[in-house]
């Protein structure tokens, strides 16, 4: 299975979604095609997945991590690897670089207008 983020071309059929929806419908969809996904849900997700079925936890909703790949596309078209090297993990922070910036400059204007 092949999950690709970032700068896609390709119909995200997820991001418009509340986040419930988003993992059902991920669910429905995941093991048929690949994925074409900027929602951060969807990446934070695979993570539990990848728990579930290394863990047999569950028999449903399970990715194996070894089957999976999972890439952040540049503008430049340039694709970045989302497998952590180091454990069964997909590296998210990519996806939280903006979130973070946002919530960096609120906090700037929070403090100048106390």
């Amino acid at each position: 299975m092949k999950v690709i983020c970032g700068n896609i071309d390709k119909e995200d059929r997820y991001s418009h979604l509340p986040p419930f929806e988003q993992l059902d419908l991920f669910d429905l969809w995941c093991h048929s095609e690949d994925t074409y996904t900027n929602s951060a849900y969807i990446l934070n997700y695979l993570n539990l997945c990848i728990m579930r079925y290394d863990t047999h936890i569950s028999k449903t909703n399970c990715i194996n991590y070894d089957d999976l790949e999972v890439y952040y596309q540049q503008k430049d078209g340039e694709k970045i690897d989302l497998k952590s090297q180091n454990n069964r993990l997909i590296n998210t922070n990519i996806m939280s670089e903006c979130i973070n910036w946002i919530y960096d400059e609120y906090k700037k204007i929070k403090e100048i207008t106390k």
